[in-house]
């Protein structure tokens, strides 16, 4: 609620100063938006570099382990060559028994348009890379019965529209009244 809070006041300096908003204040709001944006049940997020020898791997579940509430997973998926625990983040859905991975794409600029809609960019490359990602994620009595990334299967490599897979929700509209 203080996050929100702060990011109210920040948007309303923003929108009042027009151009004359400071790095500094361009940077708080997106860190804000960053916090506002972190799943902390997610304990780590690891992703490896683009993974050029892959062959023809597909992605897949490489090791899934439950060790005190907390659901460990390594898993290889094709996705967006920006991919990197630097530029994006990681939160999830469980429901019943389908995991969803949300790999989101932290916010490097925004935009408020006059009607006070913010817009939040972020980085992104016109290819798709191999990666292995490593997740902790905590709260789990069980291991998940199936698991999809950003609700694709892990195994991607002939879904083209993944290429800027977590970038949708970050390109929309992000305006007060849509925030989550």
């Amino acid at each position: 609620m203080k996050n929100l809070l702060t990011y109210l006041i920040l948007l309303i300096v923003v929108s009042s100063c027009g151009d004359r908003i400071t790095e500094a204040q361009k940077q708080e709001i997106i860190d804000l938006r960053i916090q506002e944006l972190k799943d902390v049940r997610v304990k780590k997020f690891d992703v490896t570099e683009c993974l050029t020898d892959c062959n023809y791997e597909t992605g897949r579940i490489i090791n899934q382990s439950l060790d005190s509430n907390i659901l460990k997973l390594e898993i290889s998926h094709w996705t967006n060559c920006a991919t990197s625990a630097k530029n994006n983040m990681a939160g999830f859905e469980y429901k019943n028994g389908v995991l969803n991975l949300s790999i989101k794409s932290k916010p490097v600029g925004f935009e408020i348009k006059e009607n006070g809609d913010t817009s939040y960019y972020a980085k992104a490359e016109a290819c798709n890379c191999y990666f292995i990602f490593n997740f902790e994620l905590s709260g789990f009595q069980e291991i998940p019965d199936s698991i999809t990334i950003n609700n694709n299967p892990v195994n991607n490599k002939s879904l083209i529209s993944d290429m800027f897979e977590g970038l949708i929700e970050e390109m929309g509209d992000t305006s007060e009244n849509n925030l989550k």
